[in-house]
Order: structure tokens, then sequence, then C-alpha cells
């Protein structure tokens, strides 16, 4: 079949199924503009037909400004002639339809939605006023009583209809009710633009006005349904993961209790040694403090959805649930120290130091392990030789990489005189509280908090300025080749990605090497030595800084369900998303090219490309 038919034909199946009504022409004719970078939103479970729905109203806004603007340069003696009835009849038709996919937006919990509602106002209010000059040409007003006649019967018969959709209403199929309701009031609807003109003679109320009633009955039941979907998602989401930590953790102690008497166990079918069970355990806490701080999303909208957060238990559940599974991971590490021999001790910590190193460097906060590290001890207790040559190592490397990071920090904070934070370049853009659009200085002159009332392409021209400024980034991890991605612990005003250049840290990368004492056959000794190299090595930074080269926004909700599970480091391991941080309503996205990059025990500067040769003539 032919692709660009086949995407037509979601697109009016979209259009049908969502807003009741035919997809403009025009509208679909309007410019596309992608966004600047990937946005994946997911609201209970109608992923494909949101995405498509967004793209097609942020074109019908643009088309609408344009339109209406045209229409409104034509205001002046001898040219309002030339902005006919049908033209005015067709943007209040478009105008319906915008209002339409913002009230779904709206129900879904989608920002955007609330912009759109205001745009209508505004939209509304520019055309009535064309409207109201257009009937000041009295050749015009019989058509326009003909027409006002046209809603009239229109709207009887419509009204005729409506126990259909009370019916539906009553069996609780509210989109059905709504979608009956938007088609038996579309002929009459644009033509509404004309009742109440101050030039037309007066008429008695139209029928239309009694169809109000039946539209927001629809629009309660609409709201109704998606809240309850919504509380059922929080509902389901806290119960499964109430069971699924319960489940890591009960197989970590029975993992734990066959390791005292054997070297290896069986884990979901599979024999394992200690630390490579320790490392998968690692792996299934990971993917479930995702799923909590999801969850917590989730449950986030579904308050703004009026439903209520019934998630809010999860905050101190979780951090409770984290501490009880990295004690579990202790237990894992403690019995199999017990049963080891002493000869036995060096191989088995050096394995535990390698397993649990990744773990290590997305855990934010470091208290967390404290039984991990203490089991470790434990561990390198069962051998003198060992335990004399781990506390050799700890004096030997502790301070100097406690001394690196110091003179790490204190680099970065005198770059950062010439490579701000995101909040303090957004200074130049934020807007005065009493606006309804864009980024407001709602918590202190620092602070990028967006309100409630945005979207993301205006959004996008608010924050258009910063685009080239120099810019710090902090708390990166590596997600590819020449990658980095901001993770930092919650909350942040922006998420970052980072162009990274490997090659310019790798002499920084080297000396600290020599410094651990270690080669590429003997990796270093602790848990923290370990970790600083393996973290340097794989591009992790404590902070990096570079001209922005692109910028996006999106939603707290598209944003946690745009993480992938599969992605190194998508949440730190830890603390949850609070409530301070979800009334941040947009995140910034930010890529910037490194200009410098601070690992947590080293800095280097990044040397630019190297100009290509011109190309001979």
């Amino acid at each position: 079949m032919n692709k660009s038919l086949t995407k037509r034909a979601i697109y009016f199946a979209v259009c049908w199924t969502l807003f009741g009504g035919m997809p403009l022409t025009v509208a679909a004719q309007a410019p596309t503009t992608a966004d600047p970078l990937p946005v994946y939103p997911t609201i209970f479970g109608k992923e494909k037909l949101l995405v498509a729905a967004r793209d097609e109203a942020i074109k019908l806004v643009r088309h609408l400004d344009k339109e209406i603007g045209e229409a409104e340069a034509l205001v002046g003696p001898g040219k309002i002639k030339q902005l006919s009835e049908t033209k005015i009849e067709a943007l209040h038709e478009q105008i319906i339809f915008l209002e339409r996919q913002g009230f779904q937006f709206e129900v879904w919990g989608e920002l955007i939605g609330a912009d759109i509602r205001q745009r209508v106002e505004v939209y509304r209010d520019r055309l009535t006023k064309l409207a109201d000059l257009r009937t000041t040409d009295k050749a015009i007003v019989p058509k326009i009583l003909n027409r006002l006649k046209r809603v009239d019967s229109d709207s009887q018969e419509a009204l005729r209809r409506m126990p259909q959709v009370v019916q539906l209403l009553d069996r609780k199929q509210p989109e059905q009710a709504q979608l009956l309701f938007w088609r038996l009031t579309k002929e009459a609807e644009p033509r509404t633009i004309w009742y109440g003109r101050p030039n037309l003679p007066p008429r008695a109320p139209s029928a239309y006005s009694s169809l109000v009633v039946y539209r927001n009955k629809c629009s309660e039941a609409m709201r109704a349904l998606w809240k309850a979907q919504a509380l059922k998602a929080c509902a389901d989401a806290i119960a499964t993961l109430s069971t699924d930590y319960g489940k890591l953790i009960q197989q970590a102690d029975q993992v734990a209790a066959a390791l005292s008497k054997a070297s290896e166990v069986d884990l979901d079918g599979e024999k394992l040694s200690g630390p490579a069970a320790i490392e998968a355990l690692g792996e299934r806490w990971r993917q479930l403090d995702l799923a909590t701080q999801q969850a917590r999303g989730w449950g986030w909208l579904s308050a703004r959805l009026g439903g209520g957060d019934t998630t809010s238990s999860l905050v101190v559940a979780q951090r409770s649930q984290c501490n009880h599974v990295a004690a579990a991971l202790g237990r894992i590490i403690a019995a199999d120290a017990a049963r080891a021999k002493p000869e036995e001790a060096g191989e088995l910590y050096r394995a535990y130091v390698a397993r649990l190193t990744p773990l290590v460097l997305l855990v934010g906060d470091q208290t967390v392990l404290q039984p991990v590290r203490l089991s470790l001890g434990t561990l390198a207790a069962r051998s003198p030789a060992l335990l004399a040559e781990v506390g050799a190592y700890h004096n030997a490397t502790d301070e100097l990489l406690r001394w690196r990071e110091r003179i790490t920090v204190a680099t970065v904070q005198n770059r950062m005189g010439q490579f701000p934070t995101i909040d303090q370049i957004s200074q130049a853009v934020a807007q005065p509280v009493n606006k309804n659009i864009g980024p407001l200085l709602t918590n202190g002159p620092s602070s990028l908090v967006a309100r409630h009332t945005h979207s993301v392409p205006v959004m996008l021209s608010r924050i258009a300025p910063l685009q080239s400024k120099q810019v710090t980034a902090f708390d990166l991890v590596s997600i590819g080749a020449n990658k980095a991605l901001a993770i930092g612990n919650f909350p942040q005003p922006a998420r970052f990605y980072v162009k990274v250049t490997p090659a310019a840290a790798k002499s920084a990368i080297t000396i600290l090497m020599a410094d651990l004492f270690s080669t590429d056959k003997l990796p270093p000794l602790t848990l923290e030595g370990r970790a600083a190299l393996e973290g340097a090595r794989q591009g992790d930074l404590m902070a990096a800084g570079g001209p922005i080269v692109k910028l996006g926004l999106v939603t707290w909700g598209e944003h946690l369900a745009k993480l992938s599970a599969t992605q190194r480091g998508a949440v730190r391991l830890g603390p949850i998303l609070s409530d301070a941080v979800l009334e941040n309503e947009l995140i910034m996205l930010v890529q910037i090219d490194a200009s410098w990059m601070a690992g947590r025990y080293y800095f280097v500067n990044v040397p630019p490309p190297a100009e290509k040769p011109p190309a001979e003539k």
C-alpha cells in the first residue's frame, strides 16, 4: 500500500475518532515543523493518537495565526468587503475544531490543552470583531439572516436526536456520546459566529443554545472517564510495584541463603555466582526504580485531572524499599563471605567490586549502599593479607581522589563565570507573573518555571534567544559514542544532551589510572577506585560546558514516558520525584557541544574541531 495514503488514512481516522469531524484540508497543508528533540508522549494507551493529534493542533494554530492575521489586514475602507461570510465561517469552523482538540488534550492531562483553550478565546474574539465589521455592509445582511435560519433548523434536528446522546451517556459510553454530539452539531456551529452581532436585527433565542446542556454533560462524562482511568493506572502501578519490590527482596534473601552453602545459586533457572547474582538483581532494582518514578508521574497527572494523587505514598515507600534492597544485597555478600575460604576471598572480593561498580555509578545517594560496603569489608577480613592490601590501597588513594575532586570542583566553578547555569541564562527570557504563556519568574529571580498555560510552540519561541548561549550542564552519564545525558537528581529545570569528545580526556584518564596504581590487567582494588576509573572511561561527567545548539521542551508526563528502560542512567537510583518538582510543569531539552569536560576527578578543555582544508578548484 502507498505509504503516503496510509498516513493520510491514519490522520483522517484520528480526526474522526477524537474530534468528530473531517480534518481541515488547509490545516493539513500547513508547513510541518518537527520538534528539535524527540518527544514521545504516552497517555493511558492513546500514544499514537495523541502524537498525531498534537502535531495537527500545532499546525492548525500556526495556520490560524496566519489566516486571521491576513483577514485583519483587510480592515479598512473598501477592503472589508473582500472578506466573505464563507471565509469567516470557515475560520470559525477551524477554531471550533481546535477547541475540540484542546478539550481532549485537557482531558488527557496534556498541558498544551490549556494553551489551546486560551488561544481559542483570543481567536474567537478577533474573529467576532471581523464579523461585526462585515455586518456593517447592509448588502450582506439578508444572506447572514438566511444562514442563521439554517442554524435554527439544523439545531432543531440535532435536538431531536439528543436522546441518542443521553442513551450513550447512560450506558457509560462518553466517548461515543461526545463524538455523536460533535457530528450532530457540525453543520450548525460554524454559522453561530453571526449570533449577537449588533448590526443584525434582534432575534429570539436559538434552539442551538439548548444544545449547550448536552455538550456540558458529554464533557463532564469524559473528564470522569479519564479521571477514573488515571486513578486505576496509579492504583495498578502501586500494587504491582509493592509486589515486585517484595519479590526482589525475597529473591535476594534466597540467593543469600543458597550462597551460605554453595558458591553458585540458581536464579530464574540460571546458575550464577554471588557477584553475577548481585549484578542481575541490581539491574532488576534499576528497572523497578524507573517504573516507580514513572508511576509517580502518572500520580501527578491524575491529580491534574482532578482525581487526586494516589501515589504520594510512593515517596516514602520507595526510599524504604531502596534501603531494604541495598540491605538484601549486603546480606548476599555477607553470606558468600561467611562460606568462602580465606584463600578464595581475594578473587571473590575483586569479582564483587567489578560487578557492583555499574550500580555504584548510577546510585544518587551513596549512603544507601552502606550495607554493601560493610559486607565488602567483612569479605576482605576473611583474609588477613587481603585486608591489609585493601587498607593500604585506601590509604594510598582515598585522599588523592578527594583532592582531585576538590580541584575539579574549583575549576568548574571558575569556568561558570563564562558558562552559567540554565537557570541564570533563562532570566533573559522569563516573563512577568501576570503573563499567561511562557517561562515565568515565579520562584525567584533565578528560576525558570512554566505555568499551567503554555504550549510547546509558544515556549520554543520564548526560549529561542537562548540558542548559542554558553551554559554548564551537570551530572552526566554516557549513553553512547560521543554522547552524554544529564541525568541528575530531580528536580532539574532542564534535561541536557551533550556532544562530548572522549579523545580529549584520554590523557587525563591515563594519569588517573596511574594515580590509582592500575593497569589494563590490574584494576583498582577498592569500590571507590574502580568506580572512579570506570566512570571516567565510560564518559560520565561531573559537568560540561559549551554552546547550546538545539532546544526543545517537554512536559513531565511526556518526559517520564519517554525514558527508555534500556538506556543506561535513565534515572538516578534513589530519590523519587517530589511534589515540588512536578509543579515545574515543563523542562527544557537542551543539546550542547562540549567546549570543556569535567569528570569527577579531572578537567579537560576540548580542542575545536579541525577545519577542513578548502576544496581544490
